[in-house]
């Protein structure tokens, strides 16, 4: 028997519902329900319903690097393996086909097969291994330190083969998501203020991110040491006012030890990361 699914973008007035969704499929404390708000009013959650029946959903945005990036998935537990999460991914490609957008990127948790299956099944297939680590900033004192934004490309010259980019194949965190390292992005990078250099050491830091509470910022290193380069970014979110600090690293348990001693934790919810990607 097949099943056929409908989907529309989500409403404020669909809230509720979708509260209930993210709890059966997750938990309560599922981290979508503190900005879904916001989320729903940007117009990028996709619903599939079977009937009236809310038993799926997953946003999507754009990247720096102008790619479709699918995030928040949930499916109803009853619902899962019956081809929701497909139904969803064929809809955004539709999507991002008349937007002009030519890839598809998202990051499943390597512990859930299902997912990993349901994207395989789509067209995906993964393109970096990575890990998310978060730091919560503790006191207001401020190490003094040398760092200035980077301006223009001259001083960034073969930063696209450092060793830390290829461990990530080419792709690198930006803010939530994953985005392929170009000339064209790192000028992007540039003009939004979020490039610095700290002794040698190279990396993006987020402004603060929206909606997100307190002051939280994102980083990726991308040349240099990687201990003095995670000690060079909480020196300098300190001292631009940061209360706490994330991370994709390469997924290496070698890096990660450094991070936790550092003082990082693991998210459960990206303590392995597979990004994929899916050209349409």
């Amino acid at each position: 028997m097949t099943i056929v699914f409908n989907t529309r973008i989500a409403r404020p007035s669909d809230y509720k519902k979708i509260v209930r969704l993210c709890k059966r499929a997750v938990g309560p404390h599922d981290y979508v329900l503190s900005s879904l708000s916001d989320t729903i009013a940007r117009k990028g959650l996709f619903l599939a319903f079977s009937g009236k029946e809310l038993v799926g959903m997953s946003n999507f945005s754009l990247t720096l690097d102008n790619a479709g990036w699918l995030g928040m998935a949930r499916t109803d537990p009853k619902w899962r393996r019956k081809g929701v999460a497909v139904f969803l991914q064929k809809t955004k490609s539709r999507y991002a086909r008349k937007l002009g957008i030519s890839k598809l990127r998202l990051f499943v948790l390597s512990t859930n097969t299902p997912s990993l299956r349901a994207c395989i099944k789509g067209g995906f297939h993964p393109v970096a291994e990575s890990a998310h680590l978060s730091l919560r900033m503790r006191g207001s004192h401020a190490k003094e330190i040398a760092f200035c934004k980077i301006t223009d490309m001259k001083s960034l010259e073969g930063l696209l083969r450092s060793r830390y980019i290829s461990k990530l194949n080419g792709y690198v965190g930006y803010k939530w998501n994953f985005l392929k390292l170009d000339k064209s992005a790192l000028s992007k990078l540039i003009a939004s203020g979020e490039l610095y250099e700290c002794g040698g050491v190279k990396f993006i830091l987020s402004k603060r991110i929206e909606h997100e509470e307190g002051a939280h910022r994102e980083f990726s290193l991308l040349e240099g040491s990687f201990e003095k380069g995670i000690a060079s970014v909480i020196s300098v979110a300190r001292k631009l006012g940061t209360d706490s600090l994330g991370t994709f690293i390469p997924y290496e348990h070698y890096l990660i030890s450094i991070a936790r001693r550092l003082g990082f934790k693991d998210d459960s919810w990206g303590w392995h990361c597979i990004a994929m990607e899916k050209k349409i």
